[in-house]
Order: C-alpha cells, then structure tokens, then sequence
C-alpha cells in the first residue's frame, strides 16, 4: 500500500503501535500483539492512517508507538544479541481504555545531569554557516 501512494506521488509512511480491543471489536489482528498500519499525507486533510488488516480508518483505537519509511524503521526489536542461540524473547503488553492519564512512575530515578540536558536543549541555536553560492565564484573566476 505504501508503495501504490507513492507511485501516485502520495507521501507515505509506516505505522508501528497497537490496536486497542474492546469487548464490541472484531478485529482480524491479534489482541494485545503489535500492530501495524499505513498513513498518507492528504491536501487539508494532514496523515491519514489506514489500517487495511482491519479496514478501518485509523483513530483513537490505534495506538502509535513509532513512524518510518517502511517497517525497516521501525522493528519492534533492534539491536546486537550476545549469548545463547537457543534463547527466546517474550513480549506481553496489556493495553486498556482510561480517561485519564496514567500515573506518573516515580520509581525511576531522574539522572543528575538531566538539569544540563534541559538547559542545552532550551538554548538558542548556534548562528548558520553563511551560504556561499559556488556558481557565482565560479563565474567571477572566468
């Protein structure tokens, strides 16, 4: 589907997240598994996500965790593995309805120089390099 959008000169990109479930959703993908979806860059409308597993339009049942150009981008599991080649990976995610925003973890530390990063982050860019336009050198030299 991305590359049919593409093909037609529509900017697209993969998806990766999950899809909520309620109790009233027949959806053709597995409960609480990954899940993936296509958005496309629409005049006046911005990304549309289409979700042609389940065809549906994207919406607040579809739970973005990454963006990329195409699954590549986005794997759920990136990295170098060091050990054993007989090991196995399990994965469990929950996902539930709320109304309100989950609670803050108190439990993780704050890093002693997070101070620093915020303050790099908070200011002004450094000036940019003056742009020196190559084909007008080239003309003065001839």
């Amino acid at each position: 589907m991305i590359a049919l959008l593409r093909h037609v000169r529509i900017p697209a990109r993969y998806v990766s997240g999950y899809l909520f479930r309620g109790s009233e959703d027949h959806d053709r993908s597995t409960p609480d598994a990954s899940h993936a979806w296509v958005e496309a860059l629409l005049p006046h409308l911005g990304w549309v996500g289409v979700d042609p597993t389940n065809n549906l339009i994207a919406h607040h049942r579809h739970i973005r965790t990454a963006v990329g150009r195409d699954y590549a981008d986005v794997p759920p599991t990136h990295g170098i593995f060091r050990g054993k080649t007989a090991s196995d990976l399990y994965v469990a995610v929950q996902v539930e309805a709320s109304d309100e925003p989950p609670p803050l973890d108190r439990k993780l530390p704050i890093p002693e120089d997070w101070s620093v990063l915020v303050e790099r982050a908070q200011q002004p860019p450094e000036p940019a390099v003056p742009f020196i336009d190559l084909r007008r050198c080239s003309s003065s030299n001839e």
